[in-house]
C-alpha cells in the first residue's frame, strides 16, 4: 500500500513539475518584448527616402547587437527581446548630389539618429521614433584632443596643462585659422555617478562656460591641404626633455592659453602652482570667456571633455544658467555656427550626459577605465590618403570616427 501510495504521489509530482515547466516556459515567452522603430527625416531632408536604412540594436547589458532594415515607410521592428536596455541608431550616408538636391549644397553629409536607454517592459510592444538629420562634412576638423592629461610625479599639483587640441585641415583648399573659435562645453558633468544631467536644450544652443578665439587679420595663419595648428593649454616641454617630465612637447604648439595675464588684467589674483609658466616663444590665443575667480585656470575636463569649432560674424554675449547649476552662467552658442563638434564623456553608460545635439554628434565616445590622467588621446580615423594627404573620417559621429590611444606627438 504504502508503495502504491508513493509511486501515485511520485508521478503526481512529476505532472505537476511539467506543468510548471510548461508554465514557466509560457511565462518567460509573454515576458519578451519588441521595439518597433519609424525612422524619418528632418525638414532639410524631407524629400530622401526613409527606405533601405539599417537600423541597428544594441542590447547594453550583455553587448549583443542586431540590425535591421527599414520598409520603405521607415519602419524596422525588433522583436523576442529578453529584458534589458537598449541604444538604437540609424546613419545614411547622402552623396553630394543627393545632398543637393535636398539643400541646394553641394557636399557629402551623414544623417544620423539615435535613441539610448530604451527599456521596454516585459512583453511591451515600444515604438521608438528616429528623426535623421545631419550636417555636411567639414573642412576643419578636430584632429586629435588630449584632454585626460599625464601625471605630474614632480609638481602633483600642476593639474592638467600638458592638454592641447589639434585641429585639421580636411580639404584639399588653402583654410585660414584666423578668427576661429574653441568652445570648451558645459556641463562639467561627464557621466561619472555624482553627475547630474544638464536641464538645458540642446537642439538650437551649445553652452561653454570657457571659449577661445584664434587672433588674426583674416589671412595671418594659413593650414596648408593636410596640415593643422595645435592649441595647448601651455606651451612648454612636457617630455623626459623638458621641465616636467610627462608626456608631450607643447613648445610647438602653434598658441597656448596664457590665463595669469588675463586674470590679472581684469584684477584676480593668479595662481604660480596652478597656473604653469608661460612660453613666450608661444603665440597667445585670445580668451573670450572665461567664468573666472581667484586661482582659475584654463583646463579641459579630464573625465571627458567636449568641444566645438565655430566662427561667428557677430559678438557673442547672451548667458544662461542651468537650473542646476544657479550662479554660473553659460555663454551661449548658436548650432548653426558650428563647424565641428565631439561628444567625449567619462563611459559607455553616460549618454544621458551628452552635451551635442545628435546633428552634430550622433552618438559619444570615451577613454575606457576612465581617463583622468591617464596620458590617453582621443584621434580621428583616418579613411583614405590622396597623395601625402591624409584624409579623415567624419561622419558626425564621434563613436564612428575616434580611436583612442597614448598621445601622439604632434
Amino acid at each position: 500500500m504504502k508503495k502504491h501510495l508513493t509511486r501515485g504521489m511520485t508521478a503526481l509530482i512529476l505532472l505537476m513539475a511539467g506543468l510548471l515547466s510548461a508554465g514557466c516556459e509560457k511565462e518567460e515567452e509573454v515576458r519578451l518584448s519588441t521595439i518597433s522603430v519609424t525612422v524619418t527625416m528632418s525638414s532639410e531632408y524631407s524629400s530622401v527616402p526613409v527606405g533601405g536604412i539599417y537600423v541597428k540594436l544594441l542590447n547594453t547589458q550583455d553587448n549583443l547587437k542586431d540590425s535591421v532594415m527599414t520598409s520603405p515607410a521607415g519602419l524596422a521592428v525588433f522583436e523576442n527581446l529578453p529584458p534589458g536596455t537598449y541604444n538604437i541608431s540609424a546613419s545614411k550616408e547622402l552623396t553630394p548630389a543627393q545632398v543637393f538636391d535636398a539643400t541646394g549644397y553641394n557636399e557629402e553629409v551623414t544623417l544620423n539618429a539615435v535613441s539610448d536607454g530604451v527599456s521596454p517592459m516585459p512583453g511591451e510592444q515600444r515604438a521608438v521614433s528616429l528623426v535623421m538629420d545631419g550636417k555636411p562634412a567639414g573642412s576643419l576638423l578636430i584632429k586629435q584632443f588630449y584632454y585626460s592629461a599625464g601625471k605630474v610625479p614632480q609638481l602633483p599639483l600642476l593639474l592638467l596643462k600638458d592638454q592641447f587640441i589639434e585641429i585639421y585641415n580636411n580639404s584639399d583648399e588653402v583654410l585660414y585659422a584666423d578668427g576661429l573659435y574653441i568652445a570648451v562645453l558645459t556641463p562639467r558633468a561627464a557621466g561619472l555617478a555624482s553627475d547630474q544631467i544638464s536641464q538645458l536644450p540642446r537642439d538650437e544652443f551649445l553652452y561653454a562656460e570657457q571659449v577661445l578665439r584664434v587672433p588674426g587679420s583674416g589671412q595671418q595663419y594659413p593650414i596648408q591641404p593636410g596640415e593643422s595648428f595645435v592649441v595647448a593649454a601651455n606651451g612648454i616641454d612636457f617630455t623626459e626633455g623638458g621641465q616636467y617630465s610627462v608626456t608631450v612637447d607643447n613648445s610647438n604648439a602653434d598658441f597656448e592659453v596664457n590665463e595669469t595675464a588675463w586674470l590679472q588684467e581684469r584684477g584676480f589674483i593668479s595662481n604660480p602652482v596652478l597656473n604653469a609658466p608661460e612660453n613666450p616663444d608661444v603665440t597667445d590665443i585670445e580668451i573670450v570667456y572665461f567664468w573666472a575667480s581667484h586661482g582659475s585656470f584654463f583646463y579641459f575636463n579630464a573625465d571627458g571633455s567636449s568641444v566645438a569649432i565655430f566662427r561667428s560674424e557677430q559678438a557673442l554675449t547672451e548667458t544662461v544658467e542651468d537650473p542646476l547649476v544657479p550662479g554660473y552662467p553659460y555663454l551661449k552658442i548658436p548650432v548653426s555656427s558650428v563647424i565641428d563638434a565631439v561628444d567625449f564623456l567619462y563611459g559607455e553608460n553616460s549618454a544621458a550626459h551628452k552635451r551635442l545635439p545628435i546633428s552634430l554628434d550622433a552618438s559619444f565616445n570615451y577613454i575606457p577605465g576612465g581617463s583622468y590622467k591617464s596620458g590617453k588621446s582621443m584621434m580621428r580615423k583616418v579613411v583614405k590618403t590622396v597623395g601625402t594627404r591624409e584624409v579623415l573620417m567624419d561622419t558626425n559621429n564621434s563613436a564612428n570616427d575616434f580611436v583612442y590611444g597614448d598621445v601622439e606627438q604632434y
